[in-house]
């Protein structure tokens, strides 16, 4: 291009570290958690609920929650990446993360958090 324009190219000496930040600065994140509580019933069984944005919705399978915490913080994270002005080309990661507590009667179980981190670059569309 330089020398179609008679010119001369002259490449910075943090051009890289530029190129980079203008990477980071393209682009939208979202976090989203979704918590899941245990509540024990009279019959002495757990029942797992998770509390949604929108709804609460009770499992009897803690690993059944967990999933559907994760799925609804992944899905929720990505439609907030949108709202910020993300593309179709977004990247989403998930974690549980289970809350225990030491007692005198051994390890308990607290809750969980499911938290979902969606990425995407910024679309000028």
């Amino acid at each position: 291009v330089a020398r179609a324009l008679h010119t001369e190219y002259i490449v910075p000496d943090y051009a890289p570290v530029a190129n980079a930040l203008g990477a980071v600065v393209g682009t939208v994140s979202a976090v989203c958690t979704i918590e899941v509580k245990p509540q024990l019933q009279s019959d002495m069984k757990f029942l797992y609920t998770v509390y949604g944005r929108e709804n609460n919705t009770a499992f009897t399978s803690k690993t059944a929650a967990e999933r559907a915490a994760e799925r609804e913080a992944q899905t929720r994270a990505a439609e907030e990446a949108r709202k910020r002005g993300a593309g179709d080309d977004i990247s989403v990661s998930s974690q549980v993360i289970r809350d225990t507590a030491m007692t005198a009667e051994g390890k308990m179980y607290l809750g969980s958090r499911a938290v979902a981190t969606a990425v995407g670059r910024i679309s000028f569309e």
